[in-house]
């Protein structure tokens, strides 16, 4: 009789076993699974690669912020122009093209009237820009006389002076010329004009003159028919102007730009990439 006792007991263990084991199996491989589909759930699914790179990418930026000439090698790599060699660069050719600082400018303003004449004669660029200036401020030149002087300066070599000489060359709708019956077509043309002078800029490979563009074709319904008049008309201003540089003995235009310069223009920083699809 306690043999069957015993025997009954161990067959009720082993059933209660049995029992258990199928109903926590199933819930062990979905946990399993849903681990395996879900690698964020279980530290077994971490990615050690992953990790290290975070952790190299932390240390770079530690060195960076203690090494101010690795900082200056990151920004040179992001904005390849922005160094203080490369902006010495950048400044050389625009001095080459004609852009000089206010005091170099400032000087010329303690001369005479006579002899910044002289120098604009010798072919003095500074004092051509200085002759505009006076006839400008003294009322005693005609718009189109101090346009012409900017492109004197312009067949120096100056696309600076491209941009001053568009300017003068633009205009304004509200003028009394422009209210008579011809008057929008003949604020049109001008306008037409002043672009044109733009485009020799352009052409020159001075993208400092964009910002100029860009305001004065606000200012107008363009076509394409007028697009086509600006690029033509922008290529005889041209050709005349290097006609006379060669008359001086001077040679065709150097409208070379050194990459440095282009990466300057292409910088969105500066303001100018906006503009570059646009031509």
């Amino acid at each position: 009789m306690q043999n069957l006792k015993t025997t009954v007991l161990i067959i009720v263990v082993a059933m209660v076993a049995f029992a258990s084991y199928l109903w926590f199996k199933p819930k062990y491989e979905t946990t399993e699974t849903t681990e395996a589909l879900n690698p964020s759930n279980t530290v077994f699914n971490q990615n050690p690669e992953k990790e290290n790179i975070s952790r190299e990418t932390n240390d770079d930026q530690e060195k960076l912020e203690a090494d101010p000439i690795e900082t200056e090698k990151l920004a040179n790599a992001v904005n390849p122009w922005h160094s203080p060699a490369n902006f010495e660069e950048v400044e050389k050719w625009k001095e080459s093209r004609g852009y000089y600082s206010a005091a170099d400018l400032d000087m010329y303003k303690s001369y005479s009237a006579e002899t910044i004449k002289q120098l604009a004669q010798g072919g003095d660029i500074k004092a051509l820009y200085q002759l505009a200036r006076l006839k400008v401020s003294e009322g005693t030149g005609k718009k189109q006389d101090i346009v012409n002087i900017y492109l004197e300066a312009a067949v120096l070599g100056s696309s600076q002076a491209l941009e001053w000489a568009g300017i003068m060359a633009s205009t304004d709708p509200s003028f009394s010329r422009f209210q008579g019956e011809d008057g929008e077509q003949l604020y049109k043309k001008e306008m037409l004009e002043a672009l044109s002078i733009y485009q020799v800029a352009l052409i020159r490979g001075d993208r400092e003159v964009l910002e100029q563009v860009n305001r004065t074709r606000s200012k107008l319904e363009l076509t394409p028919e007028d697009d086509e008049y600006i690029k033509a008309r922008g290529a005889e201003i041209y050709s005349e102007l290097e006609e006379k540089r060669k008359s001086l003995g001077l040679g065709p235009f150097d409208n070379s730009v050194p990459q440095i310069v282009k990466n300057y223009h292409d910088d969105a920083a500066t303001g100018f990439k906006r503009f570059i699809d646009r031509q």
